[in-house]
């Protein structure tokens, strides 16, 4: 009976043993799942971060590039407003000179006149004079 009773225990013993390491088994298979998991969300995450820096170099570039035509932008006004200036200073000097031609103009005239009014006037009084 001691023997059998042995045997038993060791029965029971070499199935705890079966059952211990069938539960090693599953957990080193469950360890390389999880491994592979983590394998996975690595890459993905790898992949996110390559896309996150496409992303940066994108918008590093287009602030670049905004500030660039801020730039331009900001020179042609300037160019435009001194060009404004320049044509605003011409027209006031065609204006002056033309202030001037026709002050001068007047003045001819009214010497013109008055030499005209002279002469008609020394021919109607020799038309007096003749009549």
């Amino acid at each position: 009976r001691g023997l059998e009773e042995k045997q038993g225990e060791v029965s029971q013993l070499r199935a705890t043993v079966q059952q211990l390491t069938d539960e090693r088994g599953n957990l080193l298979q469950d360890l390389e799942d999880k491994k592979e998991d983590i394998a996975g969300w690595e890459q993905e995450v790898q992949q996110r971060d390559a896309s996150l820096q496409i992303v940066k170099a994108g918008a590093a570039a287009a602030a670049a590039a905004q500030e660039h035509l801020r730039g331009m932008v900001e020179e042609a006004i300037a160019a435009a407003e001194e060009r404004a200036n320049e044509a605003e200073e011409a027209l006031e000097d065609l204006r002056t000179t033309f202030t001037e031609e026709i002050a001068g103009l007047r003045a001819h005239s009214r010497t013109a006149t008055r030499a005209l009014l002279a002469r008609c006037e020394e021919a109607c009084e020799e038309v007096e004079e003749a009549e």
